[in-house]
């Protein structure tokens, strides 16, 4: 599994808030907002659906019209290998 130091701080950071399920999702908007607008917010688009195809965030709950996300067990069991 080849991860970017953009995956790792996404991934990170969904640990951190415990957005670890469905229901506890969260969505684009705030996960910028969470990172200071450091990283694009096409580039955490982009990131999130790399990260969803490799089974490291699934989509959560939606809010409204945006789609949320939060990071498997997979993707912790990968972090703490790190």
């Amino acid at each position: 599994m080849n991860l970017s130091k953009i995956d790792i701080i996404i991934l990170k950071d969904l640990e951190n808030k415990n957005k670890t399920n469905f229901l506890k999702s969260i969505s684009l908007k705030e996960l910028i907002v969470y990172q200071n607008s450091l990283i694009k917010s096409n580039s955490i688009y982009k990131r999130l659906n790399n990260l969803k195809n490799q089974g490291l965030v699934q989509l959560g709950a939606k809010d409204g019209k945006m789609n949320t996300y939060y990071i498997t067990e997979l993707g912790i069991q990968i972090l703490n290998k790190l």
